[in-house]
Order: C-alpha cells, then structure tokens, then sequence
C-alpha cells in the first residue's frame, strides 16, 4: 500500500509540475527510485497512456494520447493560444514545429544547432514555408498532407489570410508568433532570459532532456525533420 501512494502522489505531481526533480522534491524523487514504487509505476503507464523519462536527476512525464511530436494535444491547445477554432490551432502546431525542427534539425550526434531562436527568425521561415505549400497542386498536397499527417493547407490559408486584412503585417506576423510560442512558455519548454528579451526565445533543460532523449527517436518526427530538410513543408 505504502509503494502504491507512493506512485500515486509521483503520477500526480507530475502531472501539474511536468517534472520531479531529485533537488526541487528530494522525498518524492527517492520514492520513485524504488524498485517496487517502479514496478507499479509502469502499470499506471499502461493505465493512463503515458511515459516516464528519467534523466539528469529528473523525472519527466510524457503523455501518449493524440500527440506524435512533443508532449501537447488539441485539447491542450485549444483555447490557449489562438483561441478561436481549430483552424489556428493547425496554425499554432505547425509554428511549433517550425521552432522545433530550428533549435534540433541538427545532422550530428548532438541534434541541437543553436540555443534560441528570435521571432523574427521564425516569420521569415514560416513566409517561406507556405509560400512553398501555397504552389502545390491538389493532387500532391494531398499527398503530402495524409503521409506527415498534418493539415498544410488550411495552415497556409490561415496565414496567408490572417496577415492580408491588417494594416502592418509584420506585427501582425509577429502577434501570431508569440500567440502559438504561449503553451511552450506555459509548459516550462521555452523561455526568455529578460523582459527585453520578449522577441527572443530560449528552449529550457526540460525541452532540450525531451527531445534529445525522447521525440527525436519517435518515427513520426523523424518523418517530418526530413520534410523541412528537404522543404517539402
């Protein structure tokens, strides 16, 4: 009994913390490292459709339900960035992934290429990643579309759209950028360093420990990084 309250409350500040850390809750990361406490932990991976990264002294949790990339799900996106429909939901995804295959689209044997990346940055790949989806021909689009599973079009209809009525496109652009980076921050994922900083954003330990020990290895981002290397999306 002792052994399974002890992988309850673990499962449970988890899932509000995002990561146990053996400095931050030494009691509780010593519970988790025990073999029994261990052994119930992977039936509650079973139960509730997640897994347990530890690294560095610290305990991550990853969900696997409806998500292929990083640890986010619509239901998670909805509301909290965009805001107003699926639609930019599409949006916001992909503006993630455009950061994400940025900082970790490395070839070495250490995949991060840089430690942060400016909005600015990001608009400028975004306009010419949909200008690029924006010359398919139907046919090929969805193609594309079904093999990466991911909606390009209504993602590059959104974009193009949402920038068209507005007067000063560029902030407009940079609106949406920060819009979609606001679960990433709200997640512990990213940062930035100062208040000046607000154009600039850093991936934290706990990205860099998820993807490098994680996502990278999934099929599914594999897929997609070989996509934007070749500029297919």
């Amino acid at each position: 009994m002792k052994e399974t309250n002890a992988a309850f409350r673990i499962i449970q500040y988890l899932i509000v913390e995002g990561e146990l850390s053996r400095e931050k809750n030494p009691a509780l990361y010593s519970e988790y490292l025990d073999e029994k406490v261990q052994e119930i932990l992977e039936e509650y991976k079973l139960v509730f459709h997640i897994d347990l990264l530890h690294v560095h002294n610290k305990v991550y949790h990853i969900s696997r339900v409806e998500n292929k990339v990083f640890n986010v799900n619509h239901q998670d996106i909805k509301g909290k960035i965009m805001g107003k429909s699926l639609k930019d939901d599409y949006l916001a995804y992909y503006i993630i992934l455009v950061f994400i295959n940025y900082i970790y689209g490395g070839k070495n044997a250490d995949p991060k290429v840089t430690d942060y990346v400016q909005v600015s940055t990001l608009i400028d790949i975004v306009d010419k990643r949909m200008e690029i989806v924006a010359s398919y021909q139907d046919e090929y689009l969805r193609k594309v579309e079904s093999e990466l599973e991911i909606n390009l079009r209504t993602t590059s209809e959104i974009w193009i759209s949402k920038l068209a009525s507005s007067t000063n496109k560029r902030k407009t652009k940079e609106a949406t950028i920060k819009s979609a980076m606001g679960l990433l921050l709200e997640n512990k994922l990213i940062k930035k360093m100062t208040i000046d900083e607000s154009n600039t954003f850093y991936p934290t330990e706990k990205l860099d420990n998820l993807m490098r020990r994680y996502y990278l290895s999934l099929t599914h981002t594999e897929e997609l990084f070989r996509a934007f290397e070749r500029e297919v999306i």
